[in-house]
């Protein structure tokens, strides 16, 4: 049985996990909360950058598997369906790390993953799916730096999504 060597496979992974433009921001499914979370046990975060923006919903959209490590299609979850919103205006912005996400045109929040099956916290999906294209909303998120169990990556926990009074 032919192996892919470690180093290889984590830059084919690398490769395959954002495919979103440089100015949008796509959000990992993550409770809502005001506060940052406490860390799980053997897990650290650190906050890069936090959003709080007013927002226009444009819908939820399919998004397929762009193909880009061994294990696509059928065993990557690269793919699923997203929630789209435009970003409208800055109530305010905090750059914390130097690494951390600068202001955004777009935001993604990652509802179902390829199968149909929630991956967004139960709350934070019946929000969204009350929401109709074209709806106002005041949508806050943190750009935090995970490490758990010897890897590190980027999330991006929404923290408030509220319909905009009429």
């Amino acid at each position: 049985m032919k192996t892919l060597p470690l180093l290889c496979l984590i830059a084919a992974v690398a490769a395959g996990c954002s495919s979103a433009p440089e100015s949008s921001a796509v959000a990992a499914p993550a409770a809502p909360a005001a506060e940052a979370p406490a860390p799980k046990p053997g897990e650290s975060r650190k906050v890069l950058s936090v959003h709080a923006t007013d927002a226009e919903f444009l819908g939820v959209v399919k998004r397929p598997c762009m193909h880009r490590t061994a294990l696509c299609p059928d065993r990557c979850d690269h793919g699923g369906s997203v929630a789209e919103f435009k970003i409208l205006a800055y109530r305010s912005y905090e750059k914390t790390g130097e690494y951390g996400d600068p202001r955004a045109t777009k935001f993604f929040v990652r509802v179902r993953d390829a199968r149909g099956n929630p991956v967004a916290d139960a709350a934070l999906l019946r929000d969204i799916e009350a929401l109709k294209a074209g709806d106002k909303v005041r949508l806050d998120w943190r750009h935090e730096y995970v490490t758990r169990g010897g890897s590190s990556f980027p999330e991006r926990p929404v923290t408030t999504l509220k319909p905009e009074s009429k």
